[in-house]
Order: structure tokens, then C-alpha cells, then sequence
């Protein structure tokens, strides 16, 4: 027992004598580990949320003198959130322009994070007690998912309101107000965290000026931002409000709507998803933060900006969106231990006894149990246990680089619009459109139609149109505009004169005047000449015909050398009765045992002629120029195609364990029989 309370004393001892050297480490550690992760990230084309892409753009712009200019959204960016602070950060980003410098950035922001929070830290407990804290704030699952989940300015603000804070505690009028003025100009939201500062300084009698700098700056900046905010975006109001427009279409309504029908605001602020929400986020800190709860005032307007909002628990937990909740919640964290360790005179209530003396007797057991939660709960909720394999795996199956090659196609001065997961590789110049604003044929939350500028490139990954299968159709906003989706993409290739040059697998890509085209699909009103003629019965109203060998070429259909086999066919489908469904289709390679070495779902007729659009007694060609990994094929390989439709139930597009967005809940079930192509001999 002496033994061990020696090793524990040692411990202790050294880690109270070495914490600022820990400190410095443990954010050196934290930093190459995720700026490793955002790179493979990258590289395997995770970033496909949008948001990567239109930060990359307008800090590209930016650079170039064009400041703040995007057309991924038709307005210039401050029409979606006003952040001043790029113009800070443009000369970093000038050594090196590209979306990695961006990552960088904000992974080097949330690390270095930890230092002021260990200055306050260190302040009010041991230095032992505040380097814990600061491995607690590393280790967090939320400051994780923020850092992983594409990028946004948001994260910088942790940096400046923990030195807010830390001023504002030792005083220091003059830095809080340099470092007060910054943090607003991160984004707008940031003033819901900053304005509760008047109210702390009411709690705590600090003299006049600490109140009405506060009140009057972060005030002020809010009303100014619903003024200024629609002027850039040419919305009628603030475009974010759209999250709450289940309490009104205008922030007059919203308001009044809140205050006239209070019981039904209650209902949703402590509906079941909220409140799982709010405990998921408390856990982690073994609900320390209640125990001493004056500074969780500074995430009261941003709890309720989210609950109030049409946010999934999902959402809030695994992006950004947690951001302005953790400086509350740590320095509630280092307050409970505070009063635990008696260096709180505050307030006490009986509640609060009880369990600061449960705690302090077993004080060092609590803490381990503390930072044993903290790596459960960053095994569960965070995305560092997934990120660790996949940097340790080496196994790719090329299609990352057939993406690569692809990007490489379209000039860096050429207009692209094109699919998620491209955006942000091609979004390093002056002129790049998203796919599924084109599809959708709507403004972000507007009903206002979008209409796509001219574009020399059109680069496709289909998958996309198998995405907005399960995005669109539940939503009540896009359900109308989605059912035209397919004529609004084969109208803009149409009208604007978009040639298809190359077809690789689910990759399509349009060129503007290209000399040649091939054909993804065609119709016919009585079958043509088939090779391999053989009719089997694909779906209730669909009869398969046959299937021809189609031609395949290194100019029109690269594989780049990469280790991948053509697969390219023809198939024929006639249409008995209107299908009722949109059917996709799946690609599947068995052994000789009819063990399944590999899937792939495909859209049927690219998603550019799906089903719902075929016609009765039409026949229709579709042309694939499937790509199978080698190393999934053999001798004895047998490849099937089978149409399939989409389960009903509740899909949704959520995000998987790196923070990609995914098809979630997404389920497909055969409607017709296999259809076995042959492998090419050659």
C-alpha cells in the first residue's frame, strides 16, 4: 500500500512539475494525428458536406483580390455567415492555397485551444489538476468530430472566447476587450456565447464597464447582422431562420409565435431527441459542469439557438455545431473542481455538498474513472478509433486515384459544376457549381429557383443521384422540385451543348463543344438488334431483352492503368407499364462457391433517365462501362447485374465514422431476377 501511494505521489509530483512542458506535448501529439487524419480524409475524397469546397473557394477568391466571392452559392459568402476573420487568415493560406492549408489551420486552432484553457485552469487548481483538464479537452469526442468534419471558421473562436475568459477572470479589461472584439468577428453566432458576459459580470460585481462593453458590443453586432447578413445573401431575412420555420417564415413571426404559444416551445425545447442531446453532451464530464453551474450561462442562447432548431442530435454531435457549447461546459468543469478542492466561495447548497464530499474522498479514483469515460466516450462518439485504422490500412482498390485523374482533366481556368465528393479538389477557382443545386432547382432554404451559370465542364459521380434518393423525397421543402430533378440535369446538358467525353464506372463527364460523345442511354420504339438476346424478367414492369459488348477505349474510358478491369456492356430494357418506382441497379461478383467478393449499387440510366421517366412499350439502352478491382475477380468469377428498389422506411443521409456524409438506414431489396454478363476474354 506504501508502495503504491509512493508511485501515485511520484506521479503526481512529476506531472505537477513537468504540466507545461506535458501541456505543449500533448498538443504536438494531438496536432500530427489529425492533420495526418485530414489528409487521408482528403485524399480518400471523405470531405463531401459541401462545406470544405466553399470555404476553399472564397478563401481563393479572397486571395486573388475578389474578396469574398462564391458561386457555389449564388451571393457573395458573407450572405451565409459574416466572417470578417478570413481576411486573417489569407496570408496563411497564401503559402500554400488549397483546401489541405485550410485543414491545417483549423486542426492548429483547436490544439492550441488547450493553452489558454490550461492558463485558466492553473489559475483556480494544481497544475497537475489543470494539465488533466486540458488532456480531457484533447481527448473529447465533440472537439474531434469538429475537427474532422470539414471545415468552418466556427472552430477559431474557441481559441479567443477561452483568452475572453481567462481575461476576464484576472481582470485584465484592455485583452478582454481586444480579444472580445476578435471572437465576434469569427461569425455572428459567436455573440450568442459573448453576450451572457453582462450577466456574469452582474453575478460577479464587476464594475460598470465590464457590463455595458459587453452588452453594448455583442448587442449591437447581433442586430447589425440581421440587417447586413440579407443584403449580401439577397434573401429576405436572415437565411438561417429557416431552421426555425416551424415557428414562422420571418424572425417577426418566430418571435412572436415563441412568445404567444410558450407550452409549445417548452414541448420542443424538452422533447426526448433534446434532452438524449443534452445528456450525450454532459456524460463525457460525468455531469460535473451542473455541479457548479454560473459560466454554462455563456451556452444558454446557443442551447437554445440548437434545440429550438430543426437539428438532429446527429448533427449538433458530430459537426461543428457543439463548438460554442465547450467553453461553457470546461469552465463549469474546472469551477466543480474548484469547489470539490475548497477554492470556491460561492454559493453552496446541500445538493452540492453532498457530492462534493462523495467526490473528495475518493478523489483519485474519481479521476481516473473521469479519464477513463473521457477514451470511452472518444471511442464511442468521436471519430479517432476509425481514423486510426484507416491510416494504418494501405488498401485501395484505385479508385481514389481514378477521381485524381479525372480532377486533372478540367483546366484549373475552366467552369465545372459538379458532384459532393469533387468540390472541394476543383474548388480552387474563380468559377465551380454544385450538382444538387442544378438537380434540385432551388436556392439554399428558398423556395427562389436556381438556375446553373453556363459551365464548360459538367464531372459526375453518380452515386450522387442515388444520394438524393434518399435526401430529397421525405423532405416535405423538396419533395416537388426532386421529382423534377432528372429533366433539370438533361435540360442543362441540352441546352448549354454538353458533350459526354468520358465514362469510367459512375463517373461521367461533360465537356462543353467536345468532338465526340458517347451515349449513356438510349430509347427506341422497338428493340434493335441485340447480340446476346435472352429476356428475363428484371422488375414487374420491366422485361430485360439481352445485352451487347460495347466498345471501350483508353481516351474515352480511362482506367489510367490503375488495377482495374472493364467491364462494358449494353443492357435492354422494355417497358410493359409505367414503372411506379425508381429502380437502381446492382452489380455483384460471386466465385465459384457463390461466395459475393464484391457489390456496387449503380443508378439506372445514370440517374439522368431513371425509371419513373420510361415509358411504356419503349425499350431502352443503357451503356455501362463497369470497373471491377482485379483483385476481386478470378477464373471462376461470375458477375450479375439484378435491378433493386430502395426499402421503404426511414433512410436518411447522416454521417458514418470519419464524418463523411452517408447513405444511412438504406436498405435495397431485389425486384426482378439476375442477369449474368460474361467477363471480358481478353
Amino acid at each position: 500500500m506504501n508502495i503504491k501511494q509512493f508511485n501515485f505521489h511520484n506521479l503526481t509530483g512529476w506531472i505537477e512539475n513537468k504540466a507545461s512542458s506535458l501541456l505543449w506535448i500533448s498538443i504536438i501529439i494531438y496536432t500530427g494525428f489529425f492533420i495526418s487524419g485530414v489528409f487521408w480524409k482528403y485524399g480518400h475524397y471523405g470531405y463531401n458536406a459541401l462545406d470544405l469546397g466553399i470555404f476553399n473557394q472564397v478563401f481563393y477568391n479572397t486571395s486573388n483580390g475578389d474578396l469574398f466571392a462564391l458561386t457555389i452559392h449564388p451571393h457573395s459568402y458573407l450572405g451565409d455567415h459574416f466572417e470578417l476573420f478570413i481576411l486573417a487568415l489569407i496570408p496563411f493560406y497564401l503559402i500554400l492555397r488549397g483546401p489541405l492549408t485550410l485543414l491545417i489551420l483549423q486542426t492548429l486552432a483547436i490544439a492550441l485551444a488547450a493553452w489558454p484553457l490550461f492558463l485558466i485552469a492553473k489559475k483556480i487548481l494544481s497544475k497537475k489538476l489543470a494539465y488533466l483538464i486540458v488532456l480531457i479537452f484533447l481527448l473529447n469526442p465533440f472537439v474531434h468530430n469538429i475537427n474532422l468534419f470539414e471545415f468552418h471558421i466556427l472552430p477559431f473562436a474557441l481559441f479567443f472566447i477561452f483568452f475572453v475568459l481567462y481575461f476576464y477572470r484576472e481582470n485584465k479589461f484592455v485583452p478582454f476587450v481586444i480579444f472580445f472584439l476578435i471572437a465576434l468577428l469569427i461569425r455572428e453566432d459567436v455573440a450568442l456565447v459573448l453576450i451572457m458576459f453582462p450577466v456574469l459580470a452582474l453575478i460577479d460585481q464587476k464594475s460598470k464597464k465590464w457590463f455595458f462593453f459587453s452588452l453594448l458590443a455583442s448587442l449591437s453586432w447581433l442586430v447589425l447582422i440581421f440587417f447586413i447578413v440579407p443584403r449580401f445573401s439577397h434573401y429576405e431575412s436572415y437565411k438561417f431562420l429557416f431552421y426555425y420555420s416551424w415557428l414562422g417564415d420571418s424572425l417577426g413571426n418566430i418571435l412572436s409565435n415563441a412568445f404567444l404559444h410558450p407550452l409549445t416551445v417548452i414541448a420542443h425545447l424538452f422533447s426526448l431527441p433534446n434532452i438524449s442531446l443534452i445528456l450525450a453532451l454532459f456524460l463525457p464530464f460525468l455531469l460535473l459542469p451542473i455541479l457548479k453551474p454560473k459560466y454554462l450561462l455563456l451556452s444558454l442562447l446557443v442551447f437554445a439557438q440548437l434545440l429550438l432548431g430543426s437539428f438532429s442530435g446527429e448533427l449538433v454531435l458530430k459537426t461543428h455545431y457543439s463548438t460554442l457549447l465547450l467553453p461553457a461546459l470546461f469552465i463549469a468543469v474546472i469551477m466543480a473542481f474548484a469547489f470539490i478542492l475548497n477554492k470556491d466561495d460561492g454559493k453552496r447548497f446541500n445538493w452540492q455538498l453532498k457530492i462534493k464530499n462523495a467526490i473528495g474522498k475518493e478523489l483519485p479514483i474519481f479521476l481516473i474513472v473521469l479519464l477513463a469515460v473521457t477514451i470511452y466516450a472518444t471511442i464511442t462518439f468521436g471519430p479517432s478509433l476509425p481514423l486510426a485504422k484507416n491510416l494504418l490500412s494501405t488498401q485501395d482498390a484505385g479508385f481514389t486515384q481514378l477521381k485524381n485523374n479525372y480532377v486533372k482533366l478540367i483546366p484549373k481556368d475552366k467552369a465545372v459544376a459538379t458532384s459532393y465528393d469533387f468540390l472541394p479538389k476543383l474548388s480552387g477557382r474563380k468559377n465551380i457549381y454544385s450538382l444538387h443545386y442544378a438537380y434540385i432547382g432551388k436556392k439554399q432554404y428558398s423556395s427562389e429557383a436556381y438556375q446553373l451559370p453556363s459551365t464548360d465542364y459538367l464531372l459526375v459521380d453518380t452515386n450522387d443521384f442515388l444520394i438524393y434518393q434518399v435526401q430529397y423525397p421525405s423532405n416535405s421543402f423538396y419533395q416537388d422540385a426532386y421529382a423534377k430533378g432528372d429533366d433539370r440535369i438533361r435540360s442543362i446538358i441540352a441546352e448549354q451543348g454538353l458533350k459526354l467525353s468520358n465514362v469510367s464506372d459512375r463517373i461521367l463527364l461533360y465537356q462543353k463543344g467536345a468532338a465526340a460523345a458517347l451515349t449513356p442511354y438510349a430509347i427506341f420504339n422497338e428493340a434493335p438488334p441485340i447480340q446476346n438476346s435472352h429476356e428475363i424478367k428484371a422488375a414487374p414492369e420491366i422485361m430485360f431483352l439481352g445485352w451487347d459488348s460495347l466498345i471501350s477505349s483508353e481516351n474515352n474510358n480511362p482506367t489510367f492503368q490503375l488495377p482495374l478491369i472493364t467491364l462494358p456492356v449494353s443492357l435492354y430494357w422494355q417497358v410493359e407499364e409505367l414503372p411506379q418506382d425508381n429502380y437502381q441497379l446492382l452489380l455483384k461478383v460471386t466465385d465459384k462457391n457463390n461466395r459475393i467478393n464484391y457489390t456496387k449499387y449503380y443508378p439506372l440510366g445514370y440517374g439522368i433517365y431513371p425509371t419513373s421517366e420510361w415509358l411504356p412499350e419503349k425499350v431502352i439502352e443503357t451503356n455501362y462501362w463497369f470497373l471491377i478491382p482485379q483483385i476481386k475477380i478470378s477464373a471462376d468469377s461470375t458477375v450479375t447485374v439484378q435491378l433493386v428498389n430502395l426499402k421503404k422506411g426511414q433512410p436518411y443521409l447522416g454521417l458514418d465514422g470519419l464524418l463523411s456524409a452517408t447513405m444511412k438506414n438504406v436498405e435495397y431489396e431485389p425486384v426482378g431476377e439476375k442477369i449474368e454478363i460474361p467477363l471480358p476474354t481478353d
